[in-house]
């Protein structure tokens, strides 16, 4: 069980990494405009631009989705209920030790096995 006191640790965990991928996120879409607004140059140049904004693109996706499960943890952590460190699946307390390792995790480890062995099998 993790206690109030790891939960702020947690907490502030958290909050430091959400911090850290918004000021990521905005100097991207800064590096983006300017891309955009360079749109000269010759074929290579605008291919070559084009290919890095698609790339920025995914990552943000990549980012954006990380932002929401740490939007999430960070709700289960002020719920009234303490959700935080249940697992999304079984309903059972996520290990302590896995909650500090990985602290948006939403499954337990034996959850988070299965599902992969799920959709390795798809």
């Amino acid at each position: 069980m993790v206690s109030s006191k790891e939960w702020e640790g947690q907490k502030k965990v958290l909050l430091e990494k959400r911090r850290y991928l918004l000021k990521k996120i905005s100097a991207k879409k800064s590096t983006e405009d300017s891309a955009l607004e360079l749109g000269h140059g010759d074929d290579l140049d605008k291919a070559s631009a084009s290919r890095d904004l698609e790339i920025n693109y995914m990552l943000s996706s990549r980012e954006r989705e990380e932002l929401k499960a740490i939007d999430e943890a960070l709700r289960k952590i002020e719920d009234k209920d303490k959700t935080y460190g249940i697992c999304d699946m079984c309903g059972k307390k996520i290990s302590k030790k896995r909650l500090l390792a990985l602290p948006l995790t939403p499954y337990c480890r034996d959850c988070q096995s299965e599902m992969e062995m799920e959709s390795k099998e798809i």
